[in-house]
């Protein structure tokens, strides 16, 4: 009797552990989703700005105009490379 109610009880465990272990993998593979869809609103973000920064330096007077093309770099990175 013992041993048939403990067999029982570490299957319910067994089954509980398994189930929460599911329900916390299924949580992390939707957080790591939103995740990454603000990572990717993120680098959007932050090429526009550096493309507005380029586009912006372009219109400085006294640069030459080969100095001002946007390129990997920020453009305040850029700026400073220029004028330290």
């Amino acid at each position: 009797m013992t041993r048939t109610l403990l067999t029982i009880g570490l299957a319910v465990l067994t089954l509980a552990v398994g189930l929460w272990t599911a329900v916390v993998a299924s949580y992390n593979h939707q957080r790591g989703a939103n995740l990454s869809t603000l990572e990717r609103d993120l680098e959007i973000l932050r090429a526009a700005g550096d493309q507005a920064e380029a586009r912006a330096a372009a219109h400085v007077w006294g640069r030459p105009p080969e100095e001002a093309t946007p390129t990997d770099e920020p453009a305040a990175a850029q700026t400073e490379a220029l004028h330290p």
